[in-house]
């Protein structure tokens, strides 16, 4: 037996190949039990072979990272943007989606819901191929809904791990055009860091700031260098204003015993943003300035299910706090009250240990001998090691949250990091039996929530008028989207083991 929020109690039967789940109401759900392996097998016999397969360390080397600057120049200009097709088990069929579903537009088709769109945002990229896609997909999505006359958007970031800092900017900008991003963030203030910006800032200086992607010289020294936070060029200070040198950006400045860079914020109409980006530039800027509003603050709602880190929580953060947007938690543990929307860490930059060594492998490669020996007697000479490397568990990632966030208005001497804040949904709404077959049941119920007059909230509340759409029964619904393993041929999970992203600075690791 089992409980469900807003289904009642309902038991389930395993009948061999089948699963049915039958409900106190009389509805019932069934469905065949399949399973699939993301992982080859090929050659796995007995427990020993399993474990010299996948659980034997293979040799780590210090290598640069495989995504390089001249990759920027070769991007495919396909904007690979399907429109047919279901992208996902429970999902309805698309307006448009990404061909590797990472992000979908769509339409709830119920007359009650005609007014409302549903962007589907489970990913900010992780692939160097789909960055172009991502950006053009939302923009045209944007664009089909206002023709077809809704008025109310709903964002789903449910499962959404992060990906490329600056694609939650630019979905940001789409949105609300008008709007100047803040997003002020810092490092700590070290010896190796000091170090790397003195080294990186003098080689930019030395060098035009332009994005040539026909010497190969240039360019590795644009993507490498002079687009890092290490070289002072790169960003604004919080008056946005350029930094004067190293030193000012560098500071130190101390909070609570340990020393931090100044604030500083993306320069997002940098002509090097690709470098930053996968190879777009943002909304709002440059040569895409003609861009309006295309949803009222009020009639835009974000519901996450609390998975929501990395990249995730920046665009969160700039639609919470800038422009007003409420928030929907979905589900939860077994308890009352409210929770959280985001529940990964609000860092605004995640470096991998491995980026981090490449940073000062560069330094050294630009050093003068005598550098290099003076290197060799401060932090800078520790990170050759390669223990941490060797101390990993197969498969793992060994990350540092390299960057804080700092809210907007934020003058107090203590300047908290945004990880380090609670901050609550405005409403957080249970799972219902139909929401796990039907992802539209979960739209229907954000709406209803936040325009219909018909809360689903258990917690919070969305300040909604009554009235408007009627109260819907989900039970009606639960066999719509059951089936079998030839209804699902798309396998959708986050492995990054074999991403081509690697560079440090412009992407965050779910």
């Amino acid at each position: 037996m089992g409980t469900f929020a807003g289904g009642g109690r309902g038991r389930w039967v395993y009948p061999g190949p089948t699963t049915e789940i039958t409900f106190e109401n009389g509805t019932s759900l069934a469905f065949d039990n399949f399973a699939r392996v993301l992982i080859p097998f090929d050659g796995v016999t007995d427990g020993q072979s399993l474990y010299d397969l996948w659980f034997t360390p293979k040799e780590t080397t210090s290598a640069a990272p495989t995504t390089t600057a001249a990759a920027i120049s070769t991007i495919p200009a396909t904007t690979s943007i399907v429109a047919t097709s279901t992208p996902a088990p429970g999902y309805p069929p698309p307006v448009v989606r990404q061909i590797n579903n990472l992000i979908g537009g769509y339409y709830i088709d119920d007359e009650d819901y005609t007014d409302v769109a549903v962007l589907s945002v489970p990913s900010f990229v992780s692939l160097d191929s789909a960055e172009v896609s991502f950006q053009a997909t939302s923009k045209e999505f944007i664009a089909k809904a206002k023709a077809a006359g809704k008025t109310k958007l709903v964002i789903d970031l449910s499962a959404n791990g992060g990906g490329t800092i600056l694609q939650g900017y630019d979905l940001f900008k789409q949105l609300f055009p008008t709007i100047d991003p803040y997003g002020a963030q810092r490092f700590r203030a070290l010896e190796s860091t000091n170090l790397i910006g003195q080294k990186y800032s003098e080689i930019s200086e030395k060098v035009p700031r332009t994005l040539d992607t026909t010497n190969e010289t240039l360019l590795n020294i644009e993507y490498d260098i002079a687009s890092t936070p290490f070289n002072y060029l790169t960003d604004k200070d919080l008056e946005g204003k350029q930094f004067p040198s190293w030193p000012a950006k560098f500071g130190p400045h101390e909070h609570y015993g340990d020393n931090f860079t100044s604030l500083f914020r993306w320069n997002l109409s940098d002509v090097l943003t690709p470098l930053n980006s996968g190879g777009i530039y943002i909304t709002g800027y440059g040569n895409l300035t003609n861009v309006t509003q295309p949803f009222a603050a009020e009639d835009v709602i974000i519901v996450t299910d609390g998975y929501c880190a990395s990249t995730c929580t920046i665009f969160s953060e700039l639609m919470r706090q800038q422009a007003g947007i409420k928030t929907i938690a979905l589900g939860g543990r077994a308890k009352p009250g409210i929770i959280q929307a985001v529940g990964g860490v609000k860092g605004t930059n995640d470096l991998p240990m491995d980026y981090i060594q490449y940073l000062v492998q560069v330094a050294y490669a630009y050093a003068t001998p005598e550098e290099q020996a003076y290197y060799n007697t401060t932090e800078l000479g520790d990170y050759f090691s390669n223990l941490v490397f060797e101390r990993a568990a197969p498969g793992t990632s060994y990350n540092v949250n390299f960057r804080d966030g700092l809210r907007k208005g934020d003058t107090s001497e203590e300047q908290i990091p945004l990880q380090f804040i609670y901050e609550a949904a405005d409403c957080r709404i249970l799972y219902t039996p139909g929401m796990t077959v039907d992802v539209t049941d979960i739209w229907k119920a954000v709406a209803d929530s936040a325009w219909g007059g018909d809360s689903k909230c258990i917690a919070g509340n969305l300040g909604n008028s009554t009235g408007g759409y009627r109260r819907r029964s989900t039970g009606s619904t639960l066999k719509k989207r059951a089936g079998s393993v030839h209804d699902y041929p798309l396998d959708l999970y986050t492995d990054l083991r074999g991403s081509s992203v690697s560079s440090g600075d412009g992407y965050m690791m779910p």
